[in-house]
């Protein structure tokens, strides 16, 4: 079989790979590792649609003589799926013959392959809202205007999050007080704000390379960056798990001595990064000022 990346042939040999899905698993690792994505691809010359590509995953590469895919930026992919994204939930909210338009346009066209691969839980997300109600389209439609924020300079919103990390954790901290004073709907409020802060920095490590963090340079206190940010899903996940129990002792030593002191590690690093980027951004204009005297 011809597989070609952009118009240029790829010298693969199959081992193991049995069907398009087992094939398409490392071609796209290995364009990862550039910053790409694929974007679209064809099998012996027929496109391959949102609608068809669970059916096409599983064809067997026995029967394929040719498959040619387009790949691109994978932060650039990204954004345009999000743009496309908002476009056909904004246009779904105007309702009548609109919605049914925009559910058209967003099955057929490249962004909702491009998520059914990258993120299926976004796309899946957007689908949905399209033929929901429009209480579910307007949240879905916020959500996505979110994400195109954090795809859009990931570096700005995951410094912007500093300022919320020491207010979390004195919340936190609090947690098991509130259980035991019967307090749920505070404590519950406290684990979702939490968690929605987790998830977005699980969100955007993945981003930050794009635009020139290198999160391997970047540490909180002596762990590496993504090391940390994995640390702190797991610490979430035993604090969730604890707390769906009921098991307040835990809560409570997750809390104190686990998740808080995290949290205000991570708002230290993070300001700190945010104050010598402004520091690096007064003195390059004070030396262009000094030039153009």
């Amino acid at each position: 079989m011809i597989v070609t990346v952009n118009g240029q042939t790829l010298d693969l040999t199959f081992e193991n790979e049995r069907t398009v899905a087992e094939l398409l698993a490392p071609l796209s690792r290995w364009l990862e590792d550039g910053g790409l994505s694929i974007a679209s691809f064809a099998l012996d010359g027929s496109p391959v649609e949102e609608a068809g590509f669970e059916a096409a995953c599983e064809r067997e590469l026995a029967g394929i003589s040719r498959f040619d895919a387009i790949a691109d930026s994978r932060i650039e992919l990204l954004r345009e799926a999000l743009a496309d994204g908002e476009r056909a939930l904004s246009l779904a909210l105007s309702g009548g013959d609109r919605l049914t338009a925009a559910l058209s346009a967003w099955e057929t066209g490249p962004a909702a392959l491009f998520l059914s691969r990258g993120d299926a839980r976004l796309g899946a997300l957007i689908r949905e809202a399209l033929q929901g109600p429009p209480e579910k389209t307007a949240a879905a439609l916020a959500q996505v205007r979110e994400r195109a924020k954090e795809a859009a300079s990931p570096r700005d919103e995951l410094l912007g999050i500093g300022s919320a990390m020491e207010p979390l954790a004195e919340r936190l901290e609090e947690l098991p007080l509130e259980l035991q004073t019967g307090k749920d709907a505070k404590a519950a409020a406290t684990l979702r704000d939490f968690s929605i802060i987790a998830e977005k920095l699980l969100r955007i490590v993945p981003l930050l390379r794009y635009d020139g963090l290198d999160i391997h340079a970047f540490a909180v206190g002596e762990t590496d960056f993504r090391n940390f940010v994995e640390e702190l899903g797991s610490a979430l996940r035993e604090l969730v798990a604890a707390y769906e129990s009921g098991d307040a002792v835990l809560v409570g030593d997750l809390s104190e001595y686990e998740v808080a002191p995290r949290l205000r590690s991570l708002a230290a690093a993070l300001l700190a990064e945010r104050a010598l980027l402004a520091e690096r951004a007064l003195r390059a204009e004070r030396d262009s000022a000094a030039v153009g005297a």
